[in-house]
């Protein structure tokens, strides 16, 4: 059925245990991350001492930054538009708990103490559903801040960035213009 060289053999054992090495034990594991990490640690500073390469760190580090930066960005976008959507739905509760009062007060007057009774069961729901749009308004609203905040931090951040990078991209063709 399978037929395996003694090399094939002895290489699938050998695969087989480090694999299950790495399940059985994970301080084995976490010792290979650590030695593969300073592995490539050393790789990256090999790679930042030549001018393309720091350029792509540099690009690298430019890249993640904007992703982090576009996430904050739509984390904002996302919680702001939440809270104008309960901004929105209050104003409607007030207008709708308005015209319920008024309107129990007209039925009272005329003596109609059923539709009084119902406009005013339906104004509590609108004053209980006003006050929980509250309540999440002021839950959400140190959140937002808290997000603007933070995009506002990686944006300065990602300008930072982008101006070393570019201070040491003008300085690396400064120095090749020297050498030629």
């Amino acid at each position: 059925m399978f037929s395996f060289t003694i090399a094939e053999f002895t290489f699938l054992c050998v695969g087989f245990a480090f694999v299950g090495s790495l399940i059985l034990f994970p301080s084995f594991r976490r010792q290979l991350k650590a030695l593969a990490g300073g592995f490539l640690q050393v790789f990256v500073q090999d790679t930042a001492k030549t001018p393309d390469g720091a350029r792509a760190i540099y690009a690298q580090k430019i890249d993640e930054m904007t992703e982090k930066y576009t996430d904050a960005c739509n984390t904002l976008r996302d919680l702001t538009g939440k809270l104008k959507t309960i901004q929105d739905n209050y104003a409607v509760c007030q207008k709708q708990a308005k015209g319920y009062d008024e309107r129990a007060k007209a039925a009272m007057s005329r003596g109609d103490e059923e539709s009084a009774t119902t406009y005013a069961r339906l104004l509590q729901e609108e004053l209980d559903k006003a006050e929980n749009l509250s309540a999440q308004f002021q839950k959400m609203k140190p959140a937002a801040e808290e997000v603007k905040a933070i995009k506002e931090k990686l944006e300065n951040q990602l300008a930072a960035l982008k101006s070393d990078a570019s201070v040491y991209q003008s300085t690396d063709i400064s120095f090749m213009r020297i050498e030629n």
